[in-house]
């Protein structure tokens, strides 16, 4: 019975320290891609904002995720990717000192706090802090149960397991490693071994070298998580581990010293595991520091490029171990988005150009753009797929319908540029065609006037800027009356029997009206923007 009451409690433990870390992950939200985009090259900021993250969301698995995000798309270079995952290290220690405390009186209260705040139905904000909140009393009470039914009766599995474990540190050592990694967190681990030691039942000279273990087993979830990953994913994983086991290697021969000072740190079992903890990963953090570009430059030759880490057709920034993070998830669509957003609008750019072509180069240049769009598209689409499978909040969901539809009216700007306007090019180009003086100066005028707005445009998706995203409505009108315009001045021209204007009338046309259609998707890009603002101010 005792057995099943410990799993019980082992359970809630679980349960309880991944509700905390998503309320905190989905508290923090699109705040987390601001703190790394502010991070400059020096090794101490980066070693700060790793820790600053990683004790904010308690995931350094997530902070991972941003690191290798960043360095796939050379927003950070591999070494100052490798001291935020130092810094992350430091940041796990945060909940490990939280939990030292015997915080178990006060379980209860927490859980009725939090609960509260999930009823009260107020916010999303309100819900996440909730759930923190409530992971936390699940984490203390479910400590509680099973530090009360561990018994080390003589002859228990548990009594024989830690006695051969007490003999042997690296037996124990390797044996921690292993649960770690099948529990996927460091944080969970050590919380198992606190609540052993809560109970009276462990001693420093088992519990270090189980701390040390679950250091080194942290290090597998995203090892494994690299290997259907690109070359930068494989080398940060893999310092992460460099840096783990070297810090083991390091300590291990000195375990006895490094024993005897953590005793000195406090009286407290309990406070003196969680010290270990800090200690050695505060410890291999600056030991390690002033190496990292040495490290980088290893790793860049042990593991090199690969081919497909340089095709076109992939994504840069999308991560699919966000997904337990949608807030920053979305983030990374956004970025993603960005990024087919600047192909469709260099195609468009490039298109005034292909009509001066005097070879197919230039349209097949163009014409291979919208396949990297396409398969954007569709990539950016089946991540936002599974993440919709996900509980998200009411304005996560909102978000992620508005991804999906500035993504769809750039796939069709980026076709229609295709399928349409450099079959015009092509035409032209084949029957040896000349625009009249003043039908190309419209033309030119036109296309550099919708090229403009697509930049406002792209402008207020960034930023979520309104006054911008009205301003492009504006436009598209005003455009819409000169395509009119221009329409009818080429019908003047027609009738005043100009010959280079006969011979183009229908390129002249087809292309003004084509502009005009991109023009009309760019505007739909930003009126749901306008749209979920009004609803907001109302």
């Amino acid at each position: 019975m005792n057995f099943l009451i410990f799993l019980g409690g082992t359970a809630l433990f679980l349960y309880g320290f991944r509700l905390t870390r998503e309320g905190l992950q989905q508290l923090a939200g699109d705040r987390l891609r601001k703190i790394l985009s502010a991070m400059s090259g020096n090794r101490l900021v980066g070693l700060g904002a790793g820790a600053f993250i990683t004790a904010l969301i308690q995931s350094s698995t997530a902070t991972s995720v941003m690191m290798v995000s960043f360095a796939t798309s050379g927003f950070l270079t591999l070494r100052q990717a490798m001291s935020l995952i130092l810094g992350a290290d430091i940041g796990t220690t945060f909940t490990v000192q939280i939990l030292s405390f015997n915080l178990s009186s006060i379980a209860w209260l927490l859980i009725i706090l939090g609960v509260g705040l999930i009823l009260s139905q107020r916010s999303d904000r309100n819900r996440w802090l909730g759930e923190a909140i409530l992971g936390f009393g699940f984490l203390f009470y479910g400590m509680r149960v099973m530090s009360g039914t561990i018994s080390l009766d003589p002859g228990s599995d548990l009594y024989i397991l830690l006695d051969l474990l007490s003999d042997h540190p690296i037996l124990s050592l390797g044996f921690s490693a292993v649960i770690t990694a099948l529990l996927h967190s460091s944080a969970a681990m050590i919380g198992l071994i606190l609540s052993i030691a809560q109970s009276g039942n462990i001693g420093l000279g088992i519990a270090i070298p189980m701390v040390l273990g679950a250091n080194v087993g942290t290090c597998f979830t995203a090892l494994l998580g690299s290997l259907e990953g690109n070359t930068e994913s494989k080398r940060v994983a893999w310092a992460h581990l460099f840096f783990k086991i070297g810090g083991v290697l390091l300590v291990y021969p000195l375990l006895n010293p490094f024993t005897n000072l953590v005793e000195l740190t406090s009286g407290d079992i309990c406070r003196q595991i969680a010290n270990a903890h800090s200690i050695f990963n505060i410890a291999i953090s600056f030991a390690f520091l002033p190496f990292l570009g040495i490290g980088a430059r290893h790793l860049e030759r042990w593991i090199p490029a690969k081919e497909e880490d340089l095709s076109p057709f992939r994504t840069l920034y999308i991560d699919a171990r966000a997904i337990e993070t949608p807030a920053f998830a979305l983030a990374q669509v956004t970025r993603e988005i960005q990024r087919m957003a600047d192909i469709s609008h260099g195609m468009l750019k490039d298109s005034i150009e292909a009509f001066k072509a005097r070879s197919l180069h230039e349209i097949q240049v163009i014409e291979e753009k919208d396949d990297i769009v396409d398969y954007l598209d569709r990539e950016i689409k089946k991540f936002l797929t599974r993440l919709g499978q996900n509980a998200l909040s009411g304005e996560q969901a909102q978000k992620e319908m508005e991804l999906i539809y500035v993504t769809t009216q750039l796939e069709h700007i980026g076709d229609v540029i295709d399928k349409n306007l450099m079959e015009l090019a092509k035409k032209k180009l084949e029957n040896q065609l000349r625009f009249s003086e003043p039908g190309w100066q419209e033309i030119s005028d036109f296309h550099a006037k919708v090229l403009e707005n697509f930049e406002l445009a792209l402008s207020a998706f960034v930023t979520s800027d309104k006054g911008l995203a009205e301003t492009v409505l504006r436009h598209h009108r005003n455009l819409s009356e000169l395509e009119r315009r221009y329409s009818q001045t080429h019908i003047e021209r027609l009738h005043k029997g100009h010959p280079e204007a006969i011979e183009t009338s229908s390129l002249h046309f087809d292309l003004l009206s084509n502009l005009r259609r991109i023009n009309s998707l760019i505007a739909q890009i930003v009126l749901l923007l306008v749209q979920t603002e009004s609803k907001t101010s109302s």
